[in-house]
């Protein structure tokens, strides 16, 4: 697994909305997250394809692609980082050119829902490790739960060395008022529940490479060359 380099202050996280793009009325909350962002000492780059352009993208597949393209070959950049997810991201794999990221330097991949499907599939394809994490939108100064709050202290960790993720007692019912209340947090309200969908057969506890995603959009990838998992689990013998 090829791992990029950590994300410690003075990194570059470019901005791009490979699927849904945000509204003119999210641009408080946006406003609020990227100069979180620069306090916390890092530097932003956002690209042209930001804003709703209809239909739930921030532009055509081409423009998306071209941009996120140009901001993985740009070494400049060390992450990139959608404000959130949506319906659509699927469109830009046909249009992605992986030979030519073989040789680029790996960069973060960070966010969750819609962002997984490009995730997952540069994980599979390329090798490289990407986050499965709270997306952009999320990061307010009032985000004060520990796995929100700790989004990029985790992927500043040194190569090397390791962190523990420890699931919540409670989650949030309802997303934060992003439109009336820019600077909110997540109001953990509801219990939490660990569940097995597939539990193993001989332990509580599995290990090896884990690959996280919206299952709405992964279970279309499956078994193609997006997301190959057998090629992948013969490539990791950790599993």
């Amino acid at each position: 697994m090829k791992y990029p380099n950590p994300l410690t202050k003075g990194r570059t996280i470019g901005i791009t909305a490979f699927s849904s793009g945000i509204s003119p009325k999210h641009n408080a909350r946006f406003e609020c997250v990227t100069n979180h962002l620069k306090s916390l000492g890092y530097h932003i780059v956002v690209g042209d394809c930001l804003y709703d352009q209809g239909k739930h993208v921030s532009g055509s597949a081409k423009q998306r692609a071209e941009e996120l393209m140009s901001m993985l070959l740009d070494d400049r950049i060390d992450a990139i980082y959608p404000p959130w997810g949506g319906e659509v991201a699927m469109e830009l794999l046909p249009l992605i050119d992986f030979e030519r990221l073989k040789q680029a330097r790996p960069k973060w991949i960070l966010g969750f829902s819609d962002v997984s499907t490009i995730s997952a599939t540069f994980a599979c394809k390329l090798g490289w490790a990407t986050g499965h994490c709270s997306n952009l939108m999320d990061l307010s100064t009032n985000s004060n739960d520990p796995l929100t709050s700790n989004t990029l202290t985790y992927f500043a960790t040194p190569s090397g060395e390791r962190f523990t993720q420890v699931s919540l007692p409670f989650y949030a019912s309802q997303w934060p008022d992003f439109v009336n209340q820019p600077e909110s947090g997540f109001n953990l309200d509801t219990m939490t529940q660990w569940q097995w969908l597939t539990k193993p057969q001989h332990a509580e506890v599995i290990e090896g490479r884990l690959i996280g995603g919206c299952w709405d959009t992964l279970s279309h990838l499956f078994g193609t060359e997006y997301l190959d998992l057998k090629a992948m689990s013969e490539r990791h013998p950790e599993g």
